[in-house]
């Protein structure tokens, strides 16, 4: 089932053409009205936020569409605090797929400060990095095994 909601997001991230930079806001949330599944999603927008009528407003026209059609939950996150807090808050609430549309992938990736990368700490979460595929060593071979890229390159 999560991975028909990964489809719908995907395809309607990927349906629009139009890039934005990176920044923050405040935390939305919303989730659908069908039966509850065991499938929860989460998108982390970008400093355009949600309603920027291009990528961030498809992901969550996809992320409402799942809701709907295959009764995923779903949240809707314009972080204030940055992507990596936004990631462990996410992950820690049980959010099993995460889309982030924000170009900061470093903590996901390599981890900061000393810490552990996040796709380490939380091995169940598919991590979905959209606009770009930081997860490749200098070999170009895949680091961590949840992480997906949706990198239109």
């Amino acid at each position: 089932k999560w991975v028909k909601a990964l489809g719908v997001i995907l395809a309607g991230v990927m349906a629009m053409g139009s890039l934005t930079a990176c920044g923050g806001g405040d935390d939305k949330e919303a989730s659908g009205d069908s039966a509850k599944s065991e499938v929860k999603i989460a998108i982390i927008c970008d400093s355009a936020g949600q309603n920027d009528n291009g990528y961030n407003q498809s992901a969550v026209n996809g992320a409402k569409k799942a809701a709907e059609e295959l009764g995923v939950e779903y949240k809707v996150v314009e972080p204030t605090n940055g992507v990596p807090q936004a990631l462990e808050s996410l992950a820690e609430d049980g959010y099993n797929v995460i889309f982030n549309l924000e170009y900061d992938f470093e903590a996901l990736i390599q981890g900061t400060g000393g810490a552990q990368p996040i796709a380490e700490m939380y091995p169940d979460i598919t991590f979905v990095c959209v606009n770009d595929n930081p997860n490749k060593d200098e070999n170009g071979e895949v680091l961590h095994d949840n992480v997906i890229s949706a990198d239109r390159k």
